[in-house]
Formats: C-alpha cells, sequence, structure tokens
C-alpha cells in the first residue's frame, strides 16, 4: 500500500513539476527580454523558435531554441530525481517529466492553453530520455 501511494506521489509531483516547466514559453521571455515586443505580433504570430528567428534573427532562435531544450532536459532529469526520493522503481520519472514537459508545450497553462508546436519538444524528450 505504501508503495502505490508513493508511486501515485511521485507521478503527481513530476507531473506537475513537467508540466509547469513545459508552459513556460522562451520565445516570448527571450522576444520581451531582446526586443521589448512580442514575437506573436509578428510573421506567423506563432511564439516559436522559427519565428523568432524570421523576426529577430539568430542570436534571439538560439537562445529559445536552447530554453525550450533545456526545459525538456530538465523535466525529465526532475521526473527521475522524484521517483527516485521516494524509492519508485516500478517506472522511469523521466518519462512521466518527457510526457508532461510536451503537454504544458502544447497547451501551456500561462498562456490560455493554446499552442501550435509540438516536433521540438518530442525530439527534446527522446533526447535526454535515451541514456
Amino acid at each position: 500500500m505504501d508503495l502505490d501511494r508513493n508511486f501515485l506521489l511521485a507521478a503527481g509531483l513530476a507531473a506537475l513539476a513537467a508540466y509547469l516547466m513545459g508552459s513556460i514559453n522562451f520565445a516570448v521571455l527571450v522576444s520581451r527580454i531582446y526586443a521589448k515586443d512580442d514575437v506573436r505580433r509578428h510573421g506567423s504570430g506563432n511564439a516559436g523558435m522559427t519565428n523568432m528567428l524570421r523576426t529577430y534573427g539568430v542570436g534571439p532562435a538560439f537562445f529559445t531554441g536552447v530554453g525550450d531544450f533545456s526545459k525538456g532536459a530538465l523535466a525529465v532529469l526532475v521526473g527521475r530525481m522524484i521517483f527516485q526520493q521516494l524509492g519508485v522503481t516500478a517506472m522511469d520519472g523521466g518519462f512521466v517529466g518527457a510526457a508532461f514537459v510536451l503537454l504544458g508545450h502544447l497547451y501551456p497553462i500561462f498562456f490560455h492553453f493554446t499552442s501550435k508546436k509540438i516536433l521540438e519538444q518530442l525530439g527534446n524528450g527522446h533526447v535526454t530520455e535515451k541514456p
């Protein structure tokens, strides 16, 4: 019974942490810091790395990509850490982290649950998940 409780607690904590990490939109953050503007007002209207590249250039697009990759990698590592700290070995917490960072990236709580991007985060989670 205690193992089931620890598993549910670990899965819930890892899912929540990863979802919140995924909800951080680095294109919006970088555009606000770099240009004091919102990238969604330009080009395709999408807050993604390609629109950052077209609108602001290589530097801001690079930092957007690094931020998005980092949140995917961090979510996997945090998921694993939470599962390890709670003694859960039934599955790898990195899978929970990868799944929920993707959901947060696609449907961010901070931007009214709307998004158009999926391929970048799928690749980020896959690269980090393979040891």
